[in-house]
């Protein structure tokens, strides 16, 4: 298991950004008092970056304690060092590179074990030296379930947990949330794994993707119901897009702040949520310390625990050097809120309700009329018969990728093949007149509607091919999918963590889309009906020039 798990975690997820790690610590120890330490782990703790940062925070803090004698000091730090930060790596280099950070920087517990951060029964092998057994039965004497107060934490992304492995089936086996299953996240096994070990009331800090926190499958929602069952949910900071681009990880990822409930009956509060847009560096990764958002986020946070006041921060991006995608929001969601169908802060955003908001005054004052998404006819996929009749016919079909257009709709290049000989994610058939949305967040606001040129065309399934009723809807659908008011649902209701997309979910049954009324209609429809005709003109630019 151990060779597996040094495959399927990628070098790069050892490092966590240094911004991140001071931020997860500073919450973790809030209210924490340094004259009785927290137990602190780290189950897969790469080179023990988060303990060695709660060391050095606790120490500092001792130190500038002025109601200890000097013997005081030295038994609390002595217990700080020896006592209180465990942690477990895979990887038998990377922890023996722990141990040795660790004692560089004053610790002398060696607690950092080589091992399955997951497995509550290391077990011992013959082939083991006696060293090596030793460390093993250290580590079942002193990782024990309820006996840790703090987890700060960046467990791997990608690895999964098969049960074709005889290893890996063993570890799946000793959770009742993955027996019967045929495989699990092992950042899903390392939520369970902390829960076992955390002490009623003991706090979890930990980097998850979101697809864990925002995906529509049925083991994700069971994770969310899982969560909501068995934590009080304190925090979810949500990260930029770029935060592990230096570890070469391109995948959007969040901070859930859990704290392990005493009893069943125990109530939700209010969660502390946030958005940074910048961590310090951007996303040619050049350092940008001074635009760091977690600054101020975790100055928000202490100043609320510690007087209980709250200011909401809403800062639009002013650099126009850097794009930065949103704005970086703090805010507090109320428990009745919460929704086990989406745990990130994306779906909670100030900005999405804001736009909902101006939507709803703009329909107020009759100047647009609201539909939701489920509201409009979409063009089916190609069925498997269908694209049969295509193949067999061999006909010469015209393909487009997102990639083919611009965000102002117009087609600039594309492919011409049978449809076996073109990429399978060619979904749809299309017509002339259809809309097509583009869904992909980094996409949002690309918009066409399709010319006669390319009636008939194949187009990614990266479209949502909406399918007008009439001439009018038609303009003004176009119209209006193309204001900033759907760009910006398109980014907040996006869901996955490596390519974030609005699922046809999320379309129906959130998407509002703002249709102009009255006079305003008038005048979007000849303006879109002008702008279209241009596009036209310009797709038959080869007919203008000297043949």
């Amino acid at each position: 298991f151990l060779n597996a798990a040094i495959r399927g975690r990628a070098l790069g997820q050892y490092f966590t950004p240094r911004p991140v790690v001071d931020f997860m610590t500073r919450i973790g120890l809030q209210g924490k008092d340094v004259a009785s330490p927290p137990k602190v782990i780290d189950a897969c703790s790469g080179t023990a970056g988060f303990l060695i940062e709660v060391m050095a925070y606790l120490l500092s803090s001792l130190r500038d304690e002025k109601r200890f004698t000097d013997d005081e000091q030295r038994t609390i730090r002595d217990k700080i060092c020896n006592e209180m930060l465990f942690g477990i790596d895979g990887n038998e280099r990377v922890a023996r590179i722990a141990r040795i950070n660790m004692y560089l920087h004053g610790d002398g517990g060696s607690h950092i074990f080589l091992g399955n951060g997951l497995d509550n029964e290391p077990i011992i092998t013959d082939d083991m030296s006696d060293e090596r057994k030793d460390e093993v039965l250290d580590h079942v004497e002193k990782i024990k379930p309820e006996s840790f107060d703090l987890v700060l934490t960046n467990p791997p992304f990608s690895m999964v947990l098969s049960n074709t492995n005889e290893d890996e089936e063993r570890i799946l086996s000793q959770r009742s949330f993955s027996r019967g299953r045929n495989s699990v996240k092992s950042n899903i096994l390392f939520l369970i794994r902390y829960y076992e070990l955390l002490k009623p009331g003991g706090d979890l800090l930990i980097i998850l993707d979101d697809t864990i926190l925002n995906g529509g499958s049925h083991i994700y929602t069971e994770v969310r119901q899982w969560i909501m069952k068995n934590f009080i949910i304190l925090g979810i900071h949500s990260l930029p897009f770029n935060a592990f681009f230096k570890a070469k990880a391109n995948i959007k990822t969040s901070i859930l702040h859990l704290r392990k409930r005493k009893s069943d009956i125990e109530k939700q509060g209010h969660v502390f949520m946030s958005i940074g847009n910048n961590i310090g560096h951007d996303n040619s990764l050049k350092d940008t310390p001074e635009r760091n958002n977690l600054t101020d986020i975790l100055v928000t946070y202490l100043e609320w625990r510690r007087t209980g006041n709250f200011t909401e921060i809403i800062k639009p991006n002013h650099d126009l050097k850097e794009n930065l995608e949103c704005s970086e929001q703090v805010w507090l969601v109320a428990p009745e809120e919460l929704s086990e169908e989406r745990l990130d802060a994306f779906y909670y955003s100030p900005e999405l309700k804001n736009t909902w908001t101006d939507l709803k005054e703009m329909e107020k004052r009759g100047e647009i009329s609201l539909m939701n998404g489920k509201a409009f006819k979409l063009r089916p996929k190609l069925s498997k018969e269908s694209k049969q009749e295509l193949i067999s016919s061999k006909e010469q079909l015209k393909y487009i990728e997102i990639g083919d257009v611009t965000r102002y709709g117009l087609i600039l290049t594309y492919i011409t093949n049978t449809l076996d000989k073109l990429p399978s994610r060619g979904e749809y058939q299309i017509k002339k007149g259809d809309i097509l949305l583009a869904i992909n967040n980094s996409s949002r606001g690309t918009v066409v509607l399709v010319p006669k040129k390319f009636d008939g065309a194949i187009c990614t399934s990266g479209f949502l091919v909406i399918v007008p009723q009439t001439e009018m809807e038609r303009y003004l659908l176009w119209y209006g999918l193309r204001s900033e008011y759907c760009r910006a649902q398109i980014y907040y209701l996006s869901q996955t963590a490596s390519q974030p997309e609005l699922k046809l979910s999320a379309w129906r049954k959130h998407f509002k889309v703002p249709m102009p009324i009255g006079s305003i209609a008038e005048k979007a429809f000849e303006d879109a009906k002008e702008f279209n005709h241009h596009m036209n003109k310009l797709l038959d630019a080869d007919n203008y020039r000297l043949r």
